[in-house]
C-alpha cells in the first residue's frame, strides 16, 4: 500500500503524523510519499532525515492539495493509495480495516475513516452528506465520537480526503484529483466521479483518525469559488441524502427557499424542533444532531 502525505508548512503536525503513523501502523507493509508544496519553515529538514521506505517529492512552488496528492499517486508502486492529511494521528488498529473493506467489497473502491477532533472527543468525519440544493458537509460533525451512528459501517457518496484509502485503478480511471479545484472538494468530487463509474463508497468507523482540521496556511481561502465550481457541476446530479442518514437519530432537516435557514424536525419530540442559520456554503451555525 501507497500513503501519501501532502504537506506544506506545520513541520511539528508532520513529525507527530508520522510518529504515530509508524507507531500504530502494524500489519501490512506500505511505502509513504511525502509531496512538499514548497514549505517555508523546518519541514524540508525534518524529511531530509526520513529514514525507512520514504519517497519525498519537493516543489518548487505551491501547487495545492491536488497536484500535490497526484503527483504522489503517480510515483506509488501500490494498488491502493491512501491519501493522508498531515494533521492527522492515526490511532492503533486503524488501517486493517480500512483494507478489509477493499478486499471484502469487490465493487468498494473508496474507504473513508472515523475522524475525530484531537480534544473532546468529538466526530470531525463519519461520512459526506449532500442537502437538497446539492451541498456537501460532513455529516454528524461534533457528535460524541463513541455514539452508535457514528460506529456503524456505512455506505455514502463520499467521504473526506483527510483520510482516503482508494483503489489505485479507480483513481486514475477517474481521471485523479481535479487540480482545477484548489484546497477543496476535490476529494467530493473524486467521490462521485469514483460513484459514477460503479463503484461503492465506505465509511468504516474502526479507522480512527484524530484530526486537527484546517491548520494549513490558507486552507480555506478558495472556498467560496471552489463550492461554486462544485455545484454548477454536480448540483441536480448528486442525490440528496441528508434525511436518509438523519432518520437514524430520528431527526429530519427541511429548508427555507434559499437554504439560509434549516430546520431541525424532531421526529419523537417535536418540542425539540429548532431551526438554524446557514452561511453560504451550507454549513450550520451549529450542527444538527448534536
Amino acid at each position: 500500500m501507497s500513503i501519501i502525505i501532502p504537506v506544506f508548512n506545520r513541520a511539528a503536525f508532520t513529525l507527530r503524523c508520522l510518529q504515530t503513523l509508524a507507531q500504530n501502523s502494524d500489519g501490512p507493509s506500505y511505502e509513504v510519499i511525502i509531496v512538499d508544496n514548497a514549505s517555508t519553515d523546518g519541514t524540508a529538514a525534518l524529511l531530509a532525515g526520513l529514514g525507512g521506505d520514504v519517497t519525498v517529492i519537493s516543489n518548487q512552488h505551491n501547487l495545492g492539495f491536488a497536484k500535490a496528492c497526484n503527483q504522489g499517486a503517480q510515483a506509488a508502486r501500490s494498488g491502493n493509495l491512501l491519501f493522508l492529511n498531515n494533521d492527522t494521528e492515526p490511532q492503533a488498529g486503524w488501517l486493517p480495516p480500512l483494507l478489509e473493506v477493499l478486499a471484502r467489497e469487490r465493487r468498494a473502491a473508496v474507504v473513508g475513516a472515523r475522524l475525530i477532533y484531537p480534544h473532546g472527543n468529538r466526530v470531525q468525519h463519519a461520512g459526506v452528506a449532500f442537502r437538497p440544493n446539492g451541498a456537501p458537509y460532513h455529516i454528524f460533525q461534533g457528535l460524541d465520537a463513541e455514539h452508535p451512528v457514528v460506529n456503524t459501517p456505512e455506505r455514502f457518496q463520499a467521504v473526506t480526503g483527510a483520510c482516503l484509502l482508494i483503489r489505485a485503478e479507480a483513481f486514475f480511471a477517474a481521471g485523479m484529483f481535479d487540480e482545477a479545484f484548489v484546497n477543496g472538494f476535490e476529494d467530493i468530487d473524486l467521490c462521485l466521479k469514483v460513484g459514477r463509474m460503479g463503484w461503492t463508497i465506505h465509511y468504516e468507523p474502526r479507522g480512527k483518525v484524530l484530526h486537527h482540521e484546517g491548520i494549513s496556511p490558507g486552507r480555506k481561502a478558495h472556498d467560496v469559488p471552489n463550492m461554486l465550481l462544485f455545484m454548477e457541476r454536480w448540483a441536480g446530479v448528486v442525490e440528496p441524502d441528508e434525511n436518509r442518514h438523519y432518520a437514524k437519530l430520528g431527526l429530519r432537516l427541511s429548508y427555507n427557499d434559499d437554504f439560509t435557514r434549516c430546520t431541525i424536525h424532531h421526529l419523537l419530540d417535536p418540542s425539540r424542533t429548532r431551526t438554524i442559520s446557514l452561511d453560504q456554503g451550507g454549513r450550520a451555525d451549529e450542527r444538527p444532531g448534536v
